[in-house]
């Protein structure tokens, strides 16, 4: 009886020692704290690691975003010389749909650490979904530069090589990714989207699903996924399956204008288009400088039977398209010449007379230094 009292009593001493004296110990107690008294500890002490990544790991997995990506700014603020913060915060916007805020956390990462290559690919990654395709190939190829093999930086090349149908080129970004790096989200939807491009929708679906059996709140693979089902859907089932991922992506992505534009895509679908019309109209006002949209909501509205309305919004399609045409020029000229204050102020004038708010306040932002700094 005794010999099994003193058998529990060390066995209760090393559990005890293991969960309080051993970072293994402290991990396992954190992980089974709530987000509220994470919360507290990670205020009181936001330069604490473990207590950083606990209550950040719960939030993402809450789809809490945005919550996630004020907790890593905190932690970053609290360590200085840290790139990972940084780069985490990044991550967490992009998963929120908010590009261009990720845009410069990112850039911050890297100039903390000039060898954080995930930091270099994430931000190419967020240029790609910002529409800023040149930036993002250029990011990649950075990180490429340093890692050639990198997983997360090869997918975002194969992203770029996809949207401009260069096929083979797009595989054999993915062929040089390292062999280790491949179960990740970023490289399953890189696959997809490949795929997808190329026509072969077997193989999209069957990626993106990888996608995000790996990051259930993945919300742009959910989306993807979605816009593949619904441009081959031909039966009820088939327009119910698309649209039970379109609500995964909708509760993920809340306030992105792919999700109504998609919604907006499944009505014209199923020849619905006055809701098709109201879906690519919510669409465009997350979202006012989408070609595309613009292009589908005048369709939607000739085949309401509107077709005044259809007429007008083809008109802005038209120079919305042109502006877009000639931004994209001057920005190319601008990625070889990016102290030339005259290219920005041009950028400002068009930016101006087209109301694209974000390039407005870039160009803004960029004239301002370089007129401090000439």
């Amino acid at each position: 009886m005794k010999r099994g009292v003193a058998v529990l009593t060390i066995l209760f001493l090393t559990v005890t020692g293991w969960l309080v004296a051993t970072p293994s110990g402290r991990q396992w107690r954190l992980q089974r704290t709530s987000v509220a008294d994470l919360t507290l500890l990670a205020v009181a002490q936001p330069q604490d690691s473990a207590v950083a990544e606990a209550l950040t790991a719960k939030l993402i997995r809450e789809a809490k975003f945005e919550d996630a990506a004020t907790i890593y700014a905190a932690w970053a603020a609290a360590l200085p010389a840290a790139s990972l913060p940084l780069q985490k915060q990044g991550e967490a916007l992009i998963r929120a749909n908010r590009f261009s805020d990720a845009v410069p956390i990112l850039e911050s990462a890297f100039q903390r650490d000039n060898t954080n290559v995930e930091a270099l690919a994430q931000l190419g990654y967020a240029h790609f979904l910002a529409g800023e395709r040149t930036q993002a190939e250029e990011k990649a190829d950075n990180a490429l530069g340093i890692q050639p093999n990198s997983s997360s930086a090869n997918a975002v090349k194969a992203f770029v090589f996809a949207e401009r149908h260069q096929f083979a080129s797009a595989k054999e970004s993915l062929q040089k990714a390292d062999a280790t790096q491949l179960n990740t989200t970023l490289y399953a939807s890189a696959k997809g989207f490949v795929a997808d491009k190329e026509g072969d929708t077997t193989a999209a679906i069957l990626a993106f699903l990888e996608a995000v059996r790996y990051d259930e709140n993945n919300g742009q693979a959910w989306t993807w996924l979605a816009g593949v089902q619904i441009r081959t859907a031909n039966t009820p089932e088939a327009f119910a399956k698309a649209s039970e991922w379109l609500q995964k992506a909708a509760a993920l992505l809340p306030h992105a204008s792919v999700v109504p534009y998609s919604y907006g895509l499944l009505a014209f679908k199923q020849g619905d288009y006055p809701a098709a019309a109201v879906q690519f109209q919510n669409a465009l006002n997350l979202n006012p400088n989408s070609t595309e949209t613009l292009y589908q909501l005048s369709l939607a509205l000739e085949l309401a039977g509107r077709k005044a309305e259809g007429t007008s919004v083809r008109k802005r399609f038209e120079k919305m398209s042109a502006y877009q045409r000639d931004i994209n020029n001057l920005q190319i000229q601008i990625g070889h010449d990016a102290q030339n204050i005259l290219l920005w102020k041009k950028m400002l004038r068009m930016a101006q007379a087209n109301e694209d708010r974000e390039r407005i306040q870039l160009a803004q932002d960029r004239i301002s230094k370089l007129s401090l700094n000439p």
